[in-house]
């Protein structure tokens, strides 16, 4: 699609692509790096933690129709929606998320029992959530990631909600460049990890009193 000048002119020197409002994106043929995660670094778990009883199943999160593409995208300050040109994710964002989740909670280990919805098994409490956020956003010349997630535990027997809350990690990147924004990518989806594992443990001890 031919844009005039000024707008490449006013567009970031990472070359990004905007999205059109009928979300038209580059062809998969054109993509040339895809990343992963960094690997997940959680503290092991204290000796003296207290076990919870209790079985946990998490869900994948729902994305919404970008969040579940593999782009990695780029939030204007005019609202715009880009993606970094020639760029994606290994695996969409929210399967990203839930793995990342799923290696805090078994890091942590006083839920004994994890488990994803992709397995056939029965769980005492389920993890809930919506992906809302999982993109850059630039303040000035510096890019942040931004991830944000909106969660609830569900009992699995009686349907009844536990506990919701909302979790937001907004951290910079040391460049521009796509290897410190993947590394921050990574610093982010750890920190928001690791405060869902300690209200999720905390709510399901208080539920299971």
């Amino acid at each position: 699609m031919n844009q005039p000048p000024r707008f490449w002119r006013t567009t970031l020197a990472v070359g990004m692509l905007g999205l059109a409002s009928a979300c038209s994106v580059l062809p998969e043929a054109q993509i040339k790096d895809s990343y992963r995660l960094p690997l997940a670094s959680f503290p092991a778990q204290a000796a003296q933690s207290v076990q919870i009883p209790s079985s946990l199943q998490v869900a994948t999160p729902h994305g919404g129709h970008l969040l579940e593409g593999r782009r990695l995208l780029v939030i204007r300050p005019d609202n715009q929606i880009n993606a970094y040109k020639g760029v994606q994710w290994s695996e969409p964002p929210p399967v990203l998320m839930q793995h990342r989740i799923l290696d805090a909670f078994r890091a942590d280990g006083r839920i004994k029992s994890i488990s994803n919805d992709a397995a056939s098994v029965q769980s005492d409490i389920e993890l809930h959530s919506d992906l809302r956020g999982f993109h850059v956003e630039y303040h000035g010349k510096r890019p942040f990631v931004r991830v944000q997630l909106d969660t609830s535990l569900v009992t699995t027997a009686a349907r009844r909600i536990i506990a919701t809350r909302s979790f937001a990690v907004e951290l910079p990147a040391k460049s521009v460049q796509i290897p410190d924004i993947i590394e921050a990518f990574g610093a982010a989806t750890d920190q928001l990890a690791l405060e869902i594992v300690e209200w999720a443990v905390t709510s399901a001890a208080t539920a299971t009193r």
